[in-house]
């Protein structure tokens, strides 16, 4: 049994001094064998408890499915699929309303079948504040 670490490159932003971004990833190595599950959790703090602010999740090549996203991990020669399920809002901004905190599962299906190594998604996550 062959398997691939995984990782996320994430870049935070800030809406301002009155909100920041956390993150917790959850995501075992991958087998071929079977399907991978984790879960990306993203805690928006905020100083005032109604503070409007919207997150933005950017990554290069990421597709909408529905109501999830799906990423691509890069290898240095291969690239295989993530899928962050309930992500979908998040790529067009996902309006808040004080500290919250969303979690999203994480999947990767099986027979993926790519060479051992690292594999990488550079992610941006960004706050935003709506223009008034």
């Amino acid at each position: 049994m062959r398997t691939v670490p995984f990782f996320l490159l994430l870049s935070l932003g800030m809406a301002g001094a009155s909100c920041a971004l956390e993150t917790q990833l959850d995501l075992p190595s991958y087998s071929a064998l079977s399907p991978l599950n984790g879960a990306l959790t993203i805690t928006v703090r905020c100083d005032l408890p109604g503070e409007a602010t919207t997150l933005f999740l950017d990554a290069p090549g990421a597709a909408v499915n529905g109501n999830d996203l799906h990423l691509f991990l890069y290898g240095a020669a291969e690239r295989t699929t993530l899928v962050l399920r309930g992500a979908a809002p998040l790529r067009a901004g996902l309006p808040l309303s004080g500290t919250q905190t969303l979690r999203f599962p994480l999947s990767a299906p099986a027979n993926q079948w790519v060479s051992t190594g690292w594999y990488a998604a550079p992610l941006t996550l960004d706050l935003r504040t709506p223009l008034p």
